[in-house]
């Protein structure tokens, strides 16, 4: 099965261009539209919430392509920007 990457700099323009890219890799694929979605999501979950969308920052994407199917990976540049907690109740 092809897979196809590619890394796009942590700006929130670049979700645009992610989305084109997961179209035009996927043309005429029954999922593209629906993958295209998922990319978007998975890239704008990044930039929020991860060293992905600092300055320097990165997201990488990879599709694995095959007939019926198409397996996405959104990988972010780590390091939460926030950190989870435990609120206590009384």
């Amino acid at each position: 099965m092809p897979i196809h990457r590619r890394t796009f700099p942590g700006e929130p323009q670049q979700l645009r261009a992610a989305r084109s890219w997961t179209r035009a890799t996927l043309n005429g694929h029954p999922h593209s539209e629906d993958a295209a979605l998922i990319v978007t999501e998975l890239g704008t979950n990044a930039l929020m919430h991860t060293a992905s969308g600092d300055p320097a920052g990165a997201f990488h994407v990879a599709l694995t392509v095959s007939e019926l199917t198409v397996t996405i990976a959104v990988t972010d540049s780590g390091d939460a920007k926030t950190s989870s907690h435990l609120a206590s109740r009384r």
